[in-house]
C-alpha cells in the first residue's frame, strides 16, 4: 500500500506541500531567535582562523559534565546501531573496527592533555594547555570587530506569499509535465503492430476456412491473440477487470475500424460467455471481420 501511495503523483505533490508548509511554520517560529554576527571571508580572517587556540576547545570538552558525556555517548552509540543495521555484515564489521580505533584515540588524546597539558607544546602552539590546565593565550592581539552586516528586513507575511507562489508555479509545472508525458506515451501506442495483427487475423481465417477448429474455438483464440498482440503495446495491456466491450473501445482509440472490431467482439462475447453453439452465421460474420481488419493492415486475406 506504501508503495502504491509513493507511485501516486498527487500523493507526493501533497506531501512535499505538507512539508514545505511545516518548514513555513518552523521558521516562523523562530523569527526572534538571536545570531551571531557575521563574519567576513578575508585573508585576515583565515589567518585568524588558523591562530585560534585550539586549546580552549580541548579545555571546554573536559569541563563537560560527566552524566552529559555519557548521554552523549549513548546518543552516538544508539545512532551507530541504527546505522549499522542498515548495512551488510562484512560492512558492519568494518565500520565496527573503525569506530572502536577511533574510541581509543580519543580517549588516549583526552586523556594525555588532563594528565600532561603541554604535552603538545611546540608541536601546536595554540593547541597547548598551561599548567594550570588553561588555554595559552594567542600572544597577537586580537584585530578590530569587523562592522556586522544587517540584513534587510522582509516581513512573514510577504515570505510566505512569495514561498506559495513558488510552490504553485512548481505544482503547476509538474502537472504540465505529467498531462504532456501521458499525451506522448498515447501517441506511442497508439501506432500498433499491424502486421502481428493481420498475422492473427490471416491464421484465424484460414482455421475457419480449413475447418482445422471449431468456429466456437477460433473466435475464442483470435481474440486472444489480438489481445496479447495488444498487451504488448505499451499503455494497452488489458487489465483483468477489463470488459471485452472495454477493451475493444481501446482497439478502436488505437486505430483499428469500429465496425469490423465491435463485430467480432460481440461474436466473442456471446461465444464465450452466451454459453451457446457457433452457427454458419457467425462464422460468416467472423470471416467478414477479419477479413476486414486484414485489409485495414494493408494486406490481402
Amino acid at each position: 500500500m506504501v508503495k502504491n501511495l509513493w507511485n501516486d503523483k498527487r500523493a507526493i505533490l501533497l506531501v512535499s506541500l505538507i512539508a514545505l508548509i511545516s518548514l513555513i511554520v518552523l521558521a516562523s517560529a523562530i523569527k526572534g531567535t538571536d545570531f551571531r554576527p557575521t563574519q567576513h571571508f578575508s585573508r585576515e580572517e583565515t589567518e585568524m582562523a588558523q591562530r585560534s587556540p585550539l586549546g580552549e576547545i580541548a579545555q571546554e570538552i573536559m569541563e563537560v559534565p560527566l552524566e552529559k558525556q555519557i548521554a552523549f555517548l549513548v546518543m552516538i552509540f544508539l545512532f551507530g546501531v541504527l546505522v549499522a543495521s542498515m548495512l551488510s555484515p562484512e560492512m558492519r564489521k568494518k565500520l565496527l573496527r573503525q569506530l572502536f580505533r577511533l574510541f581509543l584515540s580519543i580517549v588516549l588524546i583526552l586523556y594525555l592533555l588532563k594528565i600532561k597539558p603541554d604535552i603538545f607544546d611546540g608541536l601546536l602552539p595554540f593547541f597547548a594547555l598551561n599548567a594550570n590546565g588553561q588555554a595559552t593565550p594567542s600572544p597577537e592581539e586580537a584585530a578590530p570587530p569587523l562592522p556586522v552586516f544587517e540584513p534587510p528586513q522582509v516581513s512573514a507575511g510577504f515570505s510566505f506569499i512569495v514561498t506559495l507562489a513558488l510552490v504553485l508555479l512548481g505544482a503547476l509545472f509538474f502537472w504540465r509535465l505529467s498531462r504532456w508525458w501521458t499525451s506522448q506515451r498515447e501517441v506511442r501506442s497508439a501506432s500498433l503492430p499491424l502486421d502481428r495483427i493481420a498475422e492473427v487475423a490471416r491464421a484465424s481465417l484460414r482455421e475457419l476456412s480449413l475447418g482445422n477448429a471449431s468456429a466456437h474455438e477460433a473466435i475464442i483464440q483470435c481474440y486472444e491473440r489480438m489481445s496479447h498482440v495488444v498487451d504488448e503495446r505499451r499503455g494497452l495491456a488489458r487489465d483483468s477487470a477489463m470488459t471485452p466491450s472495454e477493451f475493444a473501445s481501446r482497439l478502436e482509440k488505437a486505430g483499428l475500424p469500429r465496425g469490423p472490431v465491435n463485430r467480432l467482439t460481440k461474436l466473442f462475447e456471446s461465444v464465450r460467455y452466451g454459453g451457446r453453439n457457433s452457427s454458419q452465421a457467425d462464422v460468416s460474420e467472423a470471416i467478414s471481420c477479419l477479413t476486414s481488419i486484414v485489409e485495414y493492415c494493408g494486406e490481402s486475406a
